[in-house]
């Protein structure tokens, strides 16, 4: 039997299904808008993935959902739903969120050895993650997700699971800092080496240390923001910086850059060139009427093609 190939509309689209490159995208758009930095000041159910602590802010119960054009073809999504139950004493809150991110790619062609089309084939991945966050003391609160993950290319399955830890500490609702590691898991398992192995590969595992900084204008919150960005698979470090500006908490205007530590990386003895996601900018902003919230971002990176998201968020 002839081996199939699998012929990818572009080489950085197989390389993105490969490494499960979807959890290298900041899900939430609010983050994204702040150039992927702001840990201590993550907020609400989609910033979980930054560090789930954020969870402890939800008030009572949210949903969210954002939707965006990846590359051509692919589409990325989200939706998310938190709630927090509180203790009787209401000194400790728990946090509880379910979401989901999906990435649908289709038109790609399927051709043998000879270079013969055989048909048109899709692929699909999934990431479900159950979160949780507790207040621990004064000030200070911890998270952590659980992530399932899915990728089915072509009907071939791999499968695997990763875990984010995180914690948020504020001193007079002045001064944050936040910590968070993420993606730490042993790679996907499954799928067939004639197809697509997608077992070679680490997840693109984190550590993320920063602060935020709130100074009261009189009329808002203008946060400050600073993350220091630590990679556990051999990538450099970034550093990155970011502001938020709310006015009468209606209006959110925010922006924000991340920019890698280094452009190469030591691999197999000789220095290699980084090619993805070596600078990141955002910019955007968030309206808020009532309990729902609308969040735009423009999000360029060197490495992303789609810079426009759109999220909706309700908070009951």
């Amino acid at each position: 039997m002839k081996k199939i190939i699998l012929c990818i509309i572009t080489l950085s689209t197989l390389l993105a299904l490969e490494e499960a490159a979807y959890l290298k995208i900041e899900p939430s758009v609010r983050i994204a808008s702040m150039g992927e930095t702001g840990v201590a000041i993550a907020s609400g159910v989609q910033d979980v993935f930054l560090n789930p602590a954020s969870l402890s802010r939800v008030k009572h119960m949210s949903l969210s959902a954002n939707y965006m054009n990846w590359y051509t073809g692919i589409g990325y999504g989200l939706f998310g739903i938190a709630f927090r139950k509180a203790d009787k004493e209401k000194i400790s809150q728990n946090s509880f969120a379910f979401s989901v991110i999906g990435v649908n790619v289709e038109g790609m062609e399927k051709r043998n050895e000879d270079g013969e089309l055989l048909g048109m084939f899709g692929s699909s991945s999934y990431v479900f993650t159950f979160s949780y966050s507790r207040i621990l003391f004064k000030g200070i609160a911890g998270g952590f997700n659980v992530k399932y993950l899915y990728d089915n290319i072509a009907g071939d399955v791999a499968y695997g699971y990763a875990i984010d830890m995180g914690f948020i500490y504020w001193i007079q609702n002045m001064i944050g800092f936040g910590f968070s590691v993420r993606n730490l898991g042993p790679g996907l398992s499954g799928g067939s080496k004639d197809v697509l192995s997608r077992t070679d590969f680490a997840l693109p595992m984190e550590v993320r240390a920063g602060g935020s900084y709130l100074y009261n204008t009189g009329i808002g919150n203008l946060a400050f923001n600073a993350d220091l960005i630590l990679s556990l698979t051999g990538n450099p470090g970034a550093i990155g910086v970011s502001f938020e500006y709310d006015i009468m908490k209606n209006l959110y205007l925010r922006a924000g850059l991340k920019k890698a530590l280094a452009d190469k990386i030591l691999k197999d003895g000789a220095y290699t060139t980084v090619s993805e996601n070596t600078f990141s900018f955002g910019i955007g902003f968030g309206l808020r009427y009532g309990n729902m919230s609308i969040d735009y971002a423009f999000y360029s990176r060197n490495d992303f093609i789609k810079p426009h998201r759109l999220g909706v968020s309700i908070n009951f």
